[in-house]
């Protein structure tokens, strides 16, 4: 009893004046929009495929558990009993050498920042053309968009069935599956300059639909506008540069007075990758061949472990700092919920 009192003295002491978060679902929501973004959306299931499919929860799950949580737990309690981000806690612990290490982390955490709001620009502005096209119900990104017209293919078929109807597909300008042992596809590598062998006839199809080509389209020319080369800088894409300013106004609003108003923020910033989540797993179930595609992406591949235990990924010691505002919770409770 006496060390608890002598531990609260100790971390109240010249921090009267600090702010706290306001309730436990605050602070629970805080460390939920801190360990679930948007990169659990976009950046998890690209290193998921590419690293064995459903065999990458092995050495993730390992991670998680030896790694993880206990780093977590460890940050929370360091930065709740001292009271301090991740520069002071090395001070009040007396190893001042240390502190190089919360320097490197705010460095990560900065550089993390300057990216993290690009992405969060793109949003932005897509958000902007999804509402600008509200009127018009067509997707900029659409191939039914105004001036798009869908880029030729080149299909090479044998001489015997070029003339098949069926062989090719006029709405997508895909092959039929059927006649695949009559086709031939060159390499990636030669594909401009290919020379179909003998016997096998170029065919040139422009497609009716091709929406990821549209969307392609749309994301070099419209959104990052990428210009000829370095020789050639391009002008300021002044749509993307409001889309950053709203970004970045956005995050300067929303910790501003620190935990006061970011406790308010994050019951929609924390909640809405759920909802986003949902509603894209359940878009996804319900397309065509939708099994297909999850046994490809899901389908474990063991042979590719060896390189999961070889990545190397970015740590960040800010629970150091979201657990220095808080002083009556219990946070290695909260933590395990």
């Amino acid at each position: 009893m006496d060390d608890a009192k002598n531990l609260e003295s100790f971390g109240r002491t010249g921090e009267e004046s600090r702010s706290r978060f306001s309730n436990r679902c605050e602070y629970m929501l805080t460390l939920v929009g801190y360990s679930v973004g948007f990169g659990n959306i976009w950046r998890f299931p690209y290193l998921a495929y590419a690293n064995g499919g459903g065999a990458f929860l092995i050495p993730y799950f390992i991670a998680l558990f030896t790694l993880g949580l206990p780093l977590f737990i460890m940050e929370l309690g360091l930065g709740q009993m001292y009271q301090q981000g991740c520069l002071g806690v090395w001070h009040k612990m007396g190893l001042r050498k240390m502190q190089g290490v919360g320097i490197a982390a705010t460095i990560c955490t900065f550089s993390f920042c300057v990216y993290y709001i690009v992405i969060l620009g793109w949003t932005v502005l897509y958000l902007g053309k999804t509402l600008g096209a509200v009127r018009s119900g067509v997707l900029p990104w659409s191939d039914e968009a105004e001036g798009f017209v869908c880029p030729q293919i080149e299909l090479y078929l044998y001489g015997s069935v070029a003339s098949e109807p069926m062989a090719i597909n006029s709405l997508t300008g895909l092959y039929n599956a059927s006649y695949a042992s009559s086709f031939w596809c060159p390499t990636s590598n030669h594909r401009e300059h290919a020379v179909a062998p003998q016997g096998y006839i170029t065919k040139r199809v422009v497609p009716q639909s091709c929406p990821s080509q549209a969307a392609v389209r749309f994301w070099e020319s419209e959104v990052l506008m990428k210009s000829s080369g370095m020789d050639d800088m391009g002008g300021i894409h002044w749509g993307l540069a409001a889309a950053f300013t709203i970004a970045w106004l956005a995050v300067y609003f929303s910790i501003f007075k620190g935990v006061t108003s970011s406790g308010k923020v994050v019951y929609f910033t924390a909640t809405l990758p759920y909802f986003a989540l949902t509603a894209f797993f359940i878009r996804a179930i319900t397309l065509p061949n939708a099994e297909v595609g999850i046994r490809f992406f899901c389908g474990p591949r063991f042979l590719s472990l060896a390189g999961c235990f070889s990545l190397v990924s970015s740590c960040h010691t800010d629970l150091l700092f979201i657990g220095s505002w808080l002083w009556n919770f219990n946070c290695i409770r909260i933590s395990w919920k």
